[in-house]
């Protein structure tokens, strides 16, 4: 098969065309991280034959590769047509092709993630605070509640003092059981950003008495304050009670219906999963790992819901995809689907009374591409840098905060992905 090549302007207006398209980014993330295209994924050709099915289930979608121009892109098409992809592009240039048409590149990872975390604390005015402020209120023992909204490792790795972890799409379901009255201030936080903004805005969303608001700029803006980080916290609190879970269900069902999250019968969702070779599908399971491994729908895939909602870059390629979320009970995946829907993926739908009724499959998450297991991919992998000292980490982050304010003019600028606005 011969690989088209696209120029900017082919490939621009792909992107803006309504279709499916996914755009990979084929270099190691250390030179994606320099500069690449806004809805560019990394997907380094030396793991391509094992993750492509995962970013792209379909092989018949639109697939743009790009590379600096290396012959890298060119050899990402031989791997992916040896699995069996039929829709490749290579972008001609490179990504200093894209930068020379006009086009914005970003320098660092989750661009789509920050931007859509800044759009959010800008449409809904998600109360924030920072570092220093947080510490004052800590010190003079004022009542709070901080919870860290990432997955465990993360948490366990470093965290605010005193800290609890729950997940982001945990937090409707679970909050109950973890606050005194209804005075008490809660904190989400994050590493950095997004996922400390949209667990607090779900929380008010959720109509939480409660004052909540945001660490701005996460674990690191606490370490800016002159905070320590704590390692190894294990504060996870247990299954939510009876009363937490069915406050839940009520306002995820109040969610469901201020944002239109559509709700799929079993029978709809196998009418989707019929059409699967013509629109590209991702059945995500939002749970816990555990709950996961333990039953899942066959063919489905684990993405905890708050990493899906601010990580997406992490895991799914195709935009103009169909997504079916799932769950137990439905909460979380109505608060996912809610915050995918504006964050640019509206056919985002939940799967109407979750797994209820239905037949499981136990075991892990494994999405590979075993036709190309045997195709040639680079064998040396590139020596790992050597670790940053905390000043160069801090250096780094101040940086990153003076780029994130610009990120958002950039992006409404660029125009090529749109993030919708809150209902009222």
């Amino acid at each position: 098969m011969t690989v088209e090549r696209v120029d900017p302007a082919a490939l621009y207006a792909m992107l803006t065309d309504g279709g499916e398209i996914a755009v990979l980014d084929v270099r190691d993330n250390e030179a994606y991280e320099r500069g690449h295209l806004l809805l560019a994924v990394s997907t380094p050709l030396d793991g391509l034959a094992r993750s492509v099915r995962g970013y792209v289930p379909r092989s018949g979608a639109r697939v743009v590769l790009c590379d600096a121009d290396d012959g890298l892109a060119t050899r990402a098409a031989d791997v992916l047509e040896s699995a069996g992809y039929d829709s490749l592009f290579v972008l001609g240039g490179g990504v200093r092709a894209w930068a020379a048409a006009g086009h914005e590149l970003f320098e660092t990872g989750y661009a789509v993630a920050n931007s859509f975390g800044l759009h959010v604390q800008e449409a809904y005015g998600t109360p924030r605070i920072d570092g220093t402020e947080l510490r004052r209120r800590i010190e003079a023992g004022q009542p709070l509640v901080i919870v860290d909204s990432r997955p465990y490792e993360d948490f366990h790795a470093a965290t605010v003092p005193g800290a609890l972890n729950v997940p982001m799409a945990e937090l409707i379901h679970r909050i109950d059981d973890l606050l005194p009255d209804r005075e008490t201030q809660v904190v989400v936080h994050c590493g950095g950003k997004t996922r400390g903004i949209l667990g607090a805005q779900s929380l008010i969303i959720a109509g939480l008495e409660n004052p909540v608001m945001s660490l701005d700029e996460g674990v690191i803006d606490w370490v800016l304050a002159g905070g320590v980080l704590e390692e190894g916290a294990d504060r996870v609190p247990g299954p939510a009670s009876a009363g937490a879970k069915s406050r839940g269900l009520r306002v995820a069902e109040s969610i469901a219906a201020r944002f239109g999250v559509l709700s799929l019968s079993p029978g709809e969702l196998e009418a989707w999963r019929g059409e699967a070779d013509r629109r590209t599908l991702y059945l995500v399971d939002v749970r816990g790992r555990e709950e996961y491994e333990a039953g899942h729908l066959p063919g489905s895939r684990w993405i905890p819901g708050g990493q899906l909602a601010s990580c997406v870059e992490d895991y799914i390629a195709t935009r103009g995809a169909r997504l079916c979320l799932v769950d137990d009970d439905g909460a979380r995946a109505v608060l996912t689907a809610c915050w995918m829907m504006q964050a640019g993926w509206p056919e985002t739908a939940v799967l109407a009374g979750g797994l209820s009724g239905h037949d499981l499959v136990s075991g892990p998450d494994e999405f590979s591409t075993p036709e190309a297991d045997e195709a040639t991919v680079p064998d040396e992998a590139a020596a790992p840098e050597p670790p940053e000292d905390d000043a160069t980490v801090i250096a780094s982050y101040r940086q990153t905060i003076q780029w994130r304010q610009g990120l958002l003019e950039q992006f409404e600028r660029d125009g090529t992905l749109s993030f919708v606005p809150p209902p009222a």
